[in-house]
C-alpha cells in the first residue's frame, strides 16, 4: 500500500483479474508482494468526465488526482491554479459535494432527500440564513438565541 501502519493507512486492494506488478521475496517465488496496479490496453485509466482537458493529464499540467471506484464513485482533487476544488461524486452523478477554496464555497447537491440527524445537538451558525421550498404546507420554526 502507498501508506500502511498499525491501525492506519490506505486500503485499496486490486480487484480480481486486475493487472498488478509483483516482486518475489524469495528465490522459490513463494512469497510475492504486490507493488501496485498497472493499466493495460484492455484496462485503460478512468476519466473523471468533470474536467476533460485535465483528465489523464491531457493538458500536460498534472492538476487532477482522483480515485474512481469500480461502480463509478469519484473523489477528485483539482489543483488547477485559481480553480482548486475537491469533489465527491456518486456513480450516477445525482449527488455531489464540492468544496472550492478558490471560490470560498462548499456545495452539496442531490436529486434525493438529505437527512441530518444527531443524538446530540445540530448547530447551524451563519451570518445569514436563507431557506426556500417549492412546495407549501411545510412548517418551520425559527428561534433566535440572544447572547
Amino acid at each position: 500500500m502507498p501508506f500502511a501502519g498499525e491501525e492506519n493507512g490506505v486500503s485499496v486492494l486490486p480487484d480480481i483479474d486486475n493487472m498488478v506488478m509483483a516482486i518475489a521475496l524469495d528465490v522459490q517465488k513463494r512469497r510475492l508482494a504486490v507493488l501496485g496496479g498497472s493499466w493495460t490496453e484492455s484496462g485503460l485509466p478512468p476519466e473523471t468526465g468533470e474536467n476533460t482537458e485535465a483528465d489523464l493529464n491531457g493538458d500536460g499540467n498534472n492538476n487532477l488526482k482522483y480515485m474512481r471506484s469500480r461502480s463509478g464513485h469519484l473523489v477528485i482533487f483539482d489543483d488547477t491554479e485559481g480553480e482548486e476544488k475537491v469533489q465527491v461524486i456518486s456513480a450516477d452523478g445525482k449527488t455531489r459535494f464540492e468544496f472550492s477554496p478558490a471560490e470560498e464555497t462548499g456545495n452539496l447537491e442531490t436529486e434525493n432527500d438529505i437527512t441530518l440527524s444527531a443524538k446530540g445537538t445540530i448547530m447551524i451558525e451563519a451570518e445569514e440564513i436563507e431557506i426556500a421550498a417549492e412546495k407549501n404546507g411545510s412548517s418551520l420554526t425559527c428561534m433566535k438565541r440572544i447572547l
